[in-house]
């Protein structure tokens, strides 16, 4: 495993005890938060301070009204931070799965949670900025949120993803464009698509087919590929493809895995096969990858820090 600048948050430590694996908190970061990923989704909403942005992107200023978007498994650190106060908004699968499914009939909550994190060039994590006002009013509903789940709200569960989505919605149409052709899908189509992506994230190792996946869903093949793209930007099998390469990238990072195991554990278990297909998704060998990013994380800063809860 890595060093102990690299560290992960897990869903089972963030979410026990609560009724919805969802998790709000207001965090300060000064000086340093070191290299981290998590296995769960994070919104994350910059309120006050600055710091210096790091993660597979590269380096960005971040200031108030920025907004980063994190995939599970997308690592980050903040450094040369100056009385950073963030809203970490963090859910796990089961509110991310209905966040997802709403995204479906909602194209910018699509971009945002969907389609531009999965872009090759983004490495699971999307930067984007919202109006100061627009920062507060979602600042404070998301403290109202959690202040329901701490109290262990009367609120049915599916009315606090909803208060969620309501959220999400407005930051996504402030930060995402898509295009004026894409409209929401009907429910029985965006319903079909989302179970073919919890299919796929759920068994990468499964040697999955077109044909095969088309038929769990009873859909035809060419009608599956139709909807398949403009809700997700990937062919079917290119999603699967992404997904792989975003996953074997995680692992080449986080652990010390040999490469020829990593591309067992992510379905493509032909070393030259998956030299050539993670090439592709990232324009350097797993090996160059690995040193790559590996120093990057585990030496951000130069200094030995404390860790903190996010």
């Amino acid at each position: 495993m890595l060093g102990p600048h690299f560290n992960r948050y897990n869903r089972s430590v963030l979410f026990e005890g609560r009724p919805l694996s969802l998790f709000i908190e207001n965090a300060l970061h000064d000086p340093v938060e070191p290299a981290h990923d998590h296995d769960f989704m994070e919104v994350v909403l910059v309120l006050e301070g600055s710091a210096e942005h790091h993660s597979a992107q590269g380096v960005q200023t971040l200031g108030p009204g920025d907004v980063v978007v994190l995939r599970p498994g997308a690592w980050h650190a903040y450094l040369s931070c100056q009385a950073l106060s963030i809203m970490n908004c963090c859910f796990g699968d089961d509110v991310f799965q209905q966040v997802l499914d709403f995204a479906l009939r909602n194209p910018a909550m699509n971009h945002l949670l969907r389609v531009h994190p999965l872009s090759a060039e983004r490495h699971g994590l999307v930067l984007g900025r919202i109006p100061l006002e627009m920062l507060n009013r979602c600042a404070d509903q998301l403290r109202t949120l959690e202040a329901q789940l701490k109290e262990r709200s009367e609120a049915r569960p599916s009315r606090l993803v909803l208060h969620l989505l309501l959220i999400l919605e407005e930051v996504a149409a402030h930060i995402t464009t898509s295009s004026p052709q894409e409209l929401p899908l009907p429910r029985r189509t965006s319903a079909a698509i989302a179970r073919a992506v919890h299919l796929l994230e759920e068994d990468l190792t499964y040697d999955w087919s077109l044909a095969e996946l088309a038929e769990r869903l009873n859909l035809a093949p060419a009608y599956f590929v139709r909807v398949f793209k403009p809700a997700t930007g990937l062919s079917p099998m290119a999603y699967l493809a992404r997904l792989r390469a975003e996953r074997a990238a995680e692992l080449l990072i986080r652990t010390d895995l040999p490469v020829a195991d990593i591309a067992a554990r992510v379905g493509w278990p032909s070393p030259d096969h998956f030299a050539r297909r993670f090439r592709q998704h990232f324009n350097v060998s797993a090996s160059q990858y690995r040193a790559r990013f590996t120093r990057t994380v585990n030496e951000p800063s130069g200094v030995d820090v404390p860790t903190s809860t996010l």
